[in-house]
């Protein structure tokens, strides 16, 4: 099932080859023909033997890729004690795809599966358009100059500045760069409350928002700006038609900066979110292009997954054995790893609707404490947004009239409570 699921699909039969020395040197990309690359790498965990917990064996498959030899998927079985279901472990590297992906793959590898326990070859359904003639699509409307005027969309809001601040608390604290080896994480799950809240005003805009006035208040400043990750599948608006890449695996993860003023409260600081979704539109995918000398240059990553998940775990459905997906995802780094950005906060909705966030970050005990305290203020920023059934009205006419009649006490007083 492995195996075919990787002949379908070519990302997961990508090269990625080292060409030259030092500076001059570049990284090839080249998708590999069935029976060039590598096989799938599987392995088998017996119940009570070695690493059976899910994330060290999460953690074991990372060292079975092979850039060079175009080995990106790897999974593990890991054998059931008793009655307890086996699990199988799938790990596919991230050059290869995203995690809109996992739909599409998971869906092809429980078809393949099921034809290999029929003895049948496996009908997967029909690929839509490759990375490739998405990545062709990009680089033809760069060339044919129908980026430009997206450019002045950036421009306009004014985010392709690249201003950088150097943040000074212990929060962002100590060096931009370092191994994946030398951080680690906490995750916060927001209660029903905020996490119903967040859902109502946008989850992915409301939960930017609210990061942003925290983060303001922990630097007693405006923020330079957040480097936010989205799915980079959308159309372009320029006259060309995008190929359709909906069921296509591939990493198709844009990058652009969000950079807001100065803002006295949640809901002002949603307001400003939004208007620069509107002043942008769907131009994320173009921004690499446009501004490459500004491209992850932020000391903060945001990503909102959503609902997308990975894990699987088999389950006996009659007399065979079934595939069935679990929601959730883990994004595993190898310890070797360089750090891109100082903090790394992406979150996830789970089956149940409530918002996870989980921030990645160089370990110290201060650094503990401020990031503790920043969950805090997320949450409590997402429950004073006001929605546009609240009775104080929409949250654009909240943050104007949060503007009016304030003493510069009221001020700090409004920063010490949420920021």
């Amino acid at each position: 099932a492995l195996c075919a699921v990787a002949a379908h699909h070519d990302a997961l039969r990508t090269q990625f080859i080292r060409r030259g020395d030092g500076a001059s040197g570049g990284w090839i990309q080249e998708v590999l023909h069935v029976g060039d690359a590598a096989l799938p790498w599987l392995e088998v965990h017996d119940a009570g033997t070695g690493a059976t917990s899910i994330t060290d064996v999460g953690k074991g498959l990372l060292v079975r890729f092979d850039l060079g030899e175009g080995r990106l998927l790897a999974a593990a079985l890991v054998r059931g004690a008793g009655d307890a279901p086996d699990r199988l472990v799938v790990a596919v590297h991230h050059l290869a795809m995203d995690a809109v992906s996992w739909e599409p793959l998971l869906g092809d590898l429980e078809a393949a599966y099921d034809a290999a326990l029929r003895g049948v070859p496996a009908a997967l359904p029909s690929k839509t358009a490759s990375w490739r003639t998405w990545a062709r699509y990009l680089r033809d409307a760069d060339r044919s100059g129908a980026l430009a005027p997206l450019a002045e969309r950036w421009e306009a809001a004014g985010k392709a500045t690249g201003l950088h601040r150097v943040l000074h608390r212990d929060l962002l604290r100590g060096p931009h760069h370092g191994l994946a080896s030398e951080e680690t994480l906490i995750t916060r799950l927001l209660t029903p409350e905020a996490s119903a809240r967040a859902r109502e005003l946008g989850a992915a805009d409301a939960l930017l928002a609210a990061l942003a006035f925290a983060l303001q208040g922990a630097q007693d400043g405006p923020l330079g700006s957040i480097d936010v990750e989205s799915y980079g599948r959308g159309e372009l608006p320029i006259h060309e038609p995008a190929p359709d890449v909906s069921r296509t695996v591939g990493w198709f993860t844009t990058l652009s900066p969000v950079e807001l003023p100065m803002v006295v409260t949640p809901s002002e600081a949603l307001d400003r979110v939004r208007e620069h979704q509107r002043a942008v539109g769907d131009s994320s995918a173009a921004f690499g292009y446009l501004f490459p000398e500004r491209h992850g240059n932020g000391d903060v990553l945001f990503n909102y997954l959503g609902t997308h998940g990975a894990p699987v775990e088999f389950l006996t459905a009659g007399e065979k054995p079934r595939l069935r997906s679990v929601r959730g995802i883990r994004l595993e780094r190898a310890d070797l790893a360089e750090r891109t950005h100082r903090l790394d906060i992406h979150a996830v909705e789970g089956p149940s609707g409530s918002v996870e966030v989980t921030v990645n970050y160089r370990a110290s005990e201060d650094a503990t404490r401020s990031i503790e305290t920043l969950l805090g203020h997320v949450e409590e920023a997402i429950l004073a947004m006001a929605t546009p059934n609240s009775p104080q009205g929409s949250p654009s006419s909240t943050s104007l009239q949060s503007g009016l009649d304030l003493s510069q006490e009221d001020l700090d007083d409004l920063l010490e409570d949420y920021g």
